[in-house]
């Protein structure tokens, strides 16, 4: 299908989340006294950020020699603009590197207004299947339809979604999305996406674990993540779902610092008089509560009037993939508007 059928799916994830990121170490560390390093890995993931827009959503590169050398990767969800994915990289770089500041390796998968995946390590792991470190986002409430039923559902949609995303057929894709109806008042959104390098094998490995994982952790649930450094599974019934579970030890900082700016937007809420009720208070990263409401129904309202049968594989309306054939020297998400 053309690109235009997955947007509004694609914007559904990257407006329905808040804004959450989540960082992963690795277990050694360099020498303090010896910053080349260091500087390898700030000019290296700096050029990340600068080279989103030339290479589609997907950058490699490493600098470096010897045991100062360097290499990283960038990944940016499908359909992103330059300028966001550019930001995005520029955000979860330096959280990256503040979080893991002696340590080789590094990962995070961030949700500052659009998701991308930033990654560095001083060994080559471009091309190889990555399935840890992994956590899982939980989003709140439970699903309101007959699990026996939703069960089939969910096996046949999941094992479409890996099939689309790791097709051999025609395109290699490593990335699908979709939105079916449940029932006539209930939908679900599914989104998978693979680093482009590694074998359609592999991501099919990777993806089929984190779909496991998922019923293992949040099945019956209205949605929620499973992250990986290879893969990223994700999937919600709700426009305007919370995540409220994190079954991974995130850092204390980031509950300190959601209670301290809560306290103090309460705090200056009391403390001034609006004079209208066009004064609101924005939180920073995501939009207006009722902006975003009325952007995701404006999105998604004609699409699920179409569909209210429970999900076949007639009824899916938003699939697509994408493939550059010289995925090692640009990104894979650079022909997108050729799908």
């Amino acid at each position: 299908m053309k690109l235009k059928n997955i947007l509004p799916v694609l914007c559904f994830f990257l407006l329905s989340f808040p804004v959450l990121s989540a960082q992963r170490c690795g277990k050694t560390g360099f020498s303090l006294l010896d910053d080349t390093f260091d500087k390898n890995r700030r000019l290296l993931l700096s050029s990340l950020a600068s080279n989103a827009s030339d290479q589609g959503g997907f950058y490699s590169a490493s600098v470096g020699q010897g045991s100062e050398q360097i290499y990283a990767e960038g990944l940016c969800i499908p359909g992103a603009e330059p300028k966001d994915c550019s930001n995005c990289f520029n955000y979860s770089s330096n959280s990256v590197i503040e979080r893991c500041r002696n340590q080789t390796e590094g990962l995070i998968w961030s949700d500052d207004m659009i998701l991308c995946m930033i990654r560095f390590s001083n060994r080559l792991f471009s091309g190889s299947l990555e399935m840890e470190p992994s956590y899982n986002l939980i989003v709140n409430g439970d699903i309101q339809v007959n699990l026996t039923e939703f069960d089939r559902s969910w096996e046949d949609l999941t094992s479409h979604m890996i099939a689309e995303a790791t097709s051999s057929s025609s395109q290699r894709k490593y990335y699908a999305a979709e939105a079916v109806s449940l029932t006539s008042f209930q939908n679900i959104y599914l989104f998978v996406q693979c680093t482009p390098f590694i074998s359609l094998r592999d991501c099919n490995t990777c993806l089929s674990q984190s779909v496991r994982d998922y019923k293992s952790c949040c099945y019956g649930k209205k949605g929620g993540n499973v992250n990986r450094p290879s893969c990223f599974f994700r999937t919600n019934t709700n426009k305007r779902g919370i995540i409220v579970g994190i079954t991974v030890v995130l850092t204390l900082v980031i509950s300190v610092l959601l209670v301290l700016g809560y306290s103090l937007c309460r705090r200056r809420k009391a403390s001034q008089e609006f004079a209208t009720e066009r004064s609101s208070m924005t939180t920073y990263g995501t939009a207006p509560p009722e902006n975003g409401n009325r952007l995701t129904i404006r999105l998604f309202e004609p699409k699920l009037l179409m569909s209210k049968v429970p999900w076949t594989r007639s009824n899916i309306y938003n699939t697509c993939g994408c493939q550059n054939p010289q995925l090692k020297s640009c990104g894979c998400f650079e022909d997108l508007k050729t799908c």
